[in-house]
């Protein structure tokens, strides 16, 4: 016969319990970290081209692409069910690109850049259960950052000449929204881990220049420069996939 400690038994029953009928009152603190996303991504892509040199270039293009955005942020229930509040977006992308000749197997052209934005973000969370373990939720979001790109590359025609660049951007500004659909996972009785998914839309404008310098005859002096100021807008449109991390602090 198996014997049961009944103190033991208790707590463990007095725990489980805490956990899974976890309440939200109106007043309870949500601190949050979200990993908006983490992303490392390479490809090569081959490709043939004619140039006026003379032929067909036969090339293979490596890009290597990593993003990570993270979102600390702070918020509050205003019902058990809906919580209001803001976030601080720290985003880093870095996108490098080598272009290869196939048939020297030499790399003629190299596009380097690291770009870094902050961004503030509020967001509306409701809870369609709040006495479970497991909390099904949907979040809306609408942010505004701001923030800048530094970039260098190369290319050689030939051995006619060889560019060497350098690019910086300025006035750097952005707007966001985004619908996201998730759950929380609540490992304590104060602590969950979130998952989530969601559609996320994005309008950047910002204005690059780029300095060029020119090595005509590549004997490693520089004779010509040139400077171009280019302004850009996109819109982008995606899917958002991430985790995090939240606190709830229950008023006393």
């Amino acid at each position: 016969m198996i014997k049961i400690c009944k103190p033991g038994f208790l707590l463990f029953s007095c725990c489980f319990a805490t956990i899974i009928n976890a309440q939200f009152k109106k007043g309870t603190t949500i601190v949050s970290a979200n990993i908006g996303s983490a992303l490392f991504n390479s490809k090569t892509i081959d490709y043939g081209q004619t140039v006026d040199i003379g032929g067909v270039l036969s090339t293979q293009a490596t890009i290597k692409n990593f993003n990570i955005s993270l979102a600390p942020g702070m918020g509050w229930f205003i019902t058990p069910q809906i919580a209001v509040g803001g976030r601080v977006g720290v985003n880093y992308l870095s996108d490098k690109r080598n272009d290869k000749d196939l048939g020297s197997g030499n790399i003629y052209s190299r596009d380097n850049s690291n770009s870094f934005y902050l961004d503030l973000n509020a967001f509306s969370r409701y809870y369609f259960v709040t006495e479970k373990n497991w909390l099904p939720f949907a979040e809306a979001t609408v942010g505004a950052g701001f923030g800048s790109s530094k970039g260098d590359g190369f290319f050689y025609r030939g051995t006619e000449y060889k560019d060497v660049t350098d690019t910086k951007s300025s006035g750097d500004f952005a707007l966001n929204a985004g619908l996201m659909f998730g759950i929380t996972k609540m490992i304590g009785e104060q602590v969950g881990l979130d998952i989530f998914a969601g559609y996320k839309y994005n309008s950047y404008k910002n204005d690059v220049t780029k300095n060029t310098k020119r090595d005509i005859g590549m004997d490693g002096s520089v004779d010509e420069n040139f400077k171009n100021l280019t302004s850009q807008k996109s819109n982008n449109h995606g899917l958002q996939l991430g985790i995090g991390l939240q606190i709830f602090l229950h008023k006393k």
